[in-house]
């Protein structure tokens, strides 16, 4: 025998139904972006030496690659200039490779 109080109207019923796929949707979405966080933190631990693992020690996925890229700033600044520098180098090297030929 059937409790009235515990069976469901059939718009009750359709809100369950509804409450049950937001939530179903909601977990393969949250799995989806876990996976796809671990993916990345596994290539970055094979991409980074394990000197600088410790940016990774109980930080979220942001902070940790906004840790990697405060480090790293002052390097990549250092790598633009040296190119900077080696493409003045060469286009000084190539006019005097011009006048060579003239003479």
């Amino acid at each position: 025998m059937r409790n009235a109080e515990t069976e469901l109207t059939a718009r009750g019923e359709k809100q369950y139904q509804l409450a049950v796929q937001r939530y179903t949707h909601d977990k393969r979405e949250f799995d989806r972006i876990h996976k796809e966080g671990s993916i990345l933190l596994d290539w970055t631990y094979e991409s980074v030496k394990a000197n600088y693992y410790h940016f990774f020690i109980e930080k979220g996925l942001v902070e940790r690659f906004e840790a990697l890229e405060t480090f790293s700033a002052p390097f990549a600044e250092r790598i633009a200039q040296d190119a900077r520098e080696t493409y003045y180098h060469l286009n000084a090297i190539k006019k005097y490779e011009k006048k060579m030929g003239t003479w």
